[in-house]
This record gives structure tokens, C-alpha cells and sequence, in this order.
């Protein structure tokens, strides 16, 4: 289904999201 197939996409956007501040967080503090 279309709700599910976005659903899938909106998880992974958010974790790619969340792991891309986690690198610019650790970049930041060196």
C-alpha cells in the first residue's frame, strides 16, 4: 500500500536525518 511504502520512506528519512547530525555533532566537537 501507498501508506506503508511512505511510512517505510519517512523511517528512513528521519534515521539517515539523525545520523547525519549525529557526524556533524562529533565533527563539531573535535
Amino acid at each position: 500500500r501507498l501508506a506503508e511504502s511512505l511510512d517505510g520512506d519517512v523511517k528512513r528519512w528521519s534515521t539517515g536525518k539523525e545520523g547525519n547530525l549525529r557526524a556533524l555533532l562529533s565533527t563539531l566537537q573535535y
